[in-house]
């Protein structure tokens, strides 16, 4: 498996040609960080001198996971599969396929709704095994849609046992107990106080103090907006 220092050996003449790429330890951040994360993540394999390379993004608003950056949902594939630090024409169609598809993607994708709109396109056909998500609760309650995140919780509500799992991981006590009465009560205002708890969570967990840059949250602005 390639080494720490040849990963960053490879990353960083990538990084150093564009302004918006940040590394961090072995992945390339997009810049800016703000309400998302966006990332390509450079896993070790069994193979010598081969890695495996995905994407994602992440909202920072749940903070439950976000204390390292790791493999994400899409991979990222070259002519041959898996990539090869030692070998040039595989290094260099790393940075092609980043300039041509991943980057460009990666970049487009700026606001929570986008964020949304990547979620309903990805394959959900695990989702009636899991009707309720704390990550879509928490990213529906930023952006002040008040009526998918009832949904959220009715599912919750209405699932006991779901309860009682979430219980035990300490889930419900860290997220749902601190927004659901903030939600019965529609205190905007208190569930963005709230939920830039945990964003700023997510940002310390994981050392990006430094790439974070402030974005509102779109109930933030219907709170000033009297909305």
């Amino acid at each position: 498996m390639p080494t720490r220092k040849q990963i960053v050996d490879l990353l960083s003449p990538i990084v150093e040609r564009r302004d918006d790429v940040a590394l961090f330890e072995r992945t390339l951040i997009v810049k800016p960080v703000n309400s998302l994360i966006r990332f390509v993540f450079l896993d070790n394999t069994s193979a010598s001198y081969r890695y495996d390379a995905t994407w994602c993004v992440l909202p920072l608003v749940d903070p439950r996971k976000l204390n390292a950056l790791g493999p994400g949902r899409g991979t990222i594939r070259g002519t041959t599969g898996l990539w090869d630090v030692l070998e040039p024409a595989s290094c260099n169609d790393f940075e092609k396929t980043l300039d041509r598809q991943v980057l460009p993607f990666l970049r487009s994708i700026t606001t929570l709704d986008d964020y949304m709109a990547l979620e309903h396109q990805e394959s959900r056909s695990w989702r009636w095994m899991y009707p309720f998500d704390l990550n879509l609760l928490c990213v529906d309650l930023a952006r002040g849609n008040f009526a998918a995140a009832e949904t959220w919780l009715a599912n919750l509500y209405a699932d006991e046992e779901l309860q009682r799992r979430m219980q035990d991981g300490r889930s419900y006590a860290e997220i749902v107990e601190p927004l659901a009465p903030l939600f019965a009560a529609r205190d905007r205002a208190g569930i963005a106080a709230k939920l830039r708890e945990f964003e700023a969570i997510s940002v310390k967990s994981l050392g990006l103090e430094a790439l974070w840059e402030y974005q509102p949250f779109p109930i933030e602005m219907q709170s000033e907006q009297g909305g």
